[in-house]
């Protein structure tokens, strides 16, 4: 009897261990529907700038509570870009430039 016992203990122990990691898991990939190109082109266009003109460029995947997005940071001789970027819609979340 005890010994099955350790054996249901152990089975929900590696069934909860999965159920997380699982979860973890769509946590950070579902909602991502565009490409790190598809949203390039979303800030390159609305920046006004080629690839040609861009020095720097760094995407990150983030997530504002439930909705993916990309964070996009763009360099030219004369400014910095900075985006929030819905990964689903590619709408403009939010949207920073300065000169340097």
């Amino acid at each position: 009897m005890k010994r099955f016992k350790k054996y249901r203990l152990a089975l929900i122990l590696l069934g909860l261990s999965a159920l997380l990691c699982l979860g973890a898991y769509a946590y950070n990939q579902v909602g991502y529907h565009l490409t790190i190109n598809d949203v390039s082109q979303i800030a390159y266009r609305n920046a006004g700038v080629t690839s040609k003109n861009v020095q720097l460029q760094k995407f990150s995947k983030k997530r504002l509570g439930l909705v993916a997005t990309y964070e996009v940071k763009l360099e030219t001789k004369t400014r910095k870009y900075s985006y929030v970027i819905n990964a689903s819609s590619g709408s403009i979340i939010e949207r920073h430039y300065k000169k340097k």
